[in-house]
């Protein structure tokens, strides 16, 4: 950063910004408390650096990609990411030896809930080279994610046309998938305005059997990624 930048200080803070949840303009904007115009040269220069990455929904048109205002921010380098959330915080306790206790009281606890985010990310790696190989339904024009005022989607892909979506939850946690959450997933699909639909589950912990059954049944709709798929050539 002191290599690269100037006012190390302030990018710090559009950092930390984005690291605790602030992800649009004027969110960043106002945790920081700079005017959008000099946030939103920090944020190019970030960006520059492949430090940040501007996101948008999966189904965006090109003229709202265009509009500067819009977009999500996040951190797309996971080293800066856990540094910003656990390391930059608590800078005191770890300088003066109380490693094991930051790591117990403050990583433990939600490291799971940390990794979600690269693991939606791998999903989405998967589903391009998936993709590739000619074994989705479709030849994907875009893979992302997708939401709107109320509802995320973690991993979207649209053919072409963008009138087909594959609908993908990822969940990186021990417990098995149940199946409710393709339930939720159906929910939050119908929302898209895309009518042709299929469902592929990500995860960590395997899927209850009634998922499995649902899977295999002759004209599914839901496919299920577990993590030794996810990794399979």
């Amino acid at each position: 950063m002191h290599e690269e930048l100037r006012e190390t200080a302030k990018y710090n803070s559009v950092i930390r910004a984005i690291a605790l949840g602030a992800t649009s303009l004027n969110e960043i904007a106002t945790h920081t408390m700079m005017a959008n115009a000099t946030v939103s040269s920090y944020l190019a220069n970030l960006m520059e650096l492949g430090i940040v990455e501007r996101e948008f929904p999966v189904t965006a048109k090109p003229k709202e990609r265009a509009k500067g205002s819009r977009g999500l921010y996040q951190l797309s380098d996971n080293f800066f990411r856990f540094w910003y959330s656990f390391v930059f915080p608590y800078r005191s306790e770890l300088e003066r030896g109380d490693v094991e206790g930051v790591y117990e009281r403050h990583i433990k606890p939600v490291l799971h809930d940390f990794a979600g985010k690269p693991f939606e990310g791998l999903c989405r790696e998967w589903m391009w080279r998936e993709s590739a190989a000619g074994r989705l339904p479709f030849r994907a024009r875009a893979v992302g994610r997708w939401w709107d005022r109320q509802d995320e989607i973690d991993v979207m892909a649209v053919d072409n046309a963008s009138d087909a979506a594959i609908v993908g939850e990822g969940k990186f946690r021990n417990a098995p998938v149940d199946r409710s959450v393709l339930n939720l997933l159906r929910d939050r699909a119908a929302r898209t305005g895309i009518g042709q639909r299929t469902y592929l589950l990500f995860s960590l912990g395997g899927f209850d059997q009634s998922l499995v059954d649902d899977a295999a049944a002759s004209q599914s709709d839901v496919q299920l990624v577990g993590i030794d798929e996810l990794f399979h050539e």
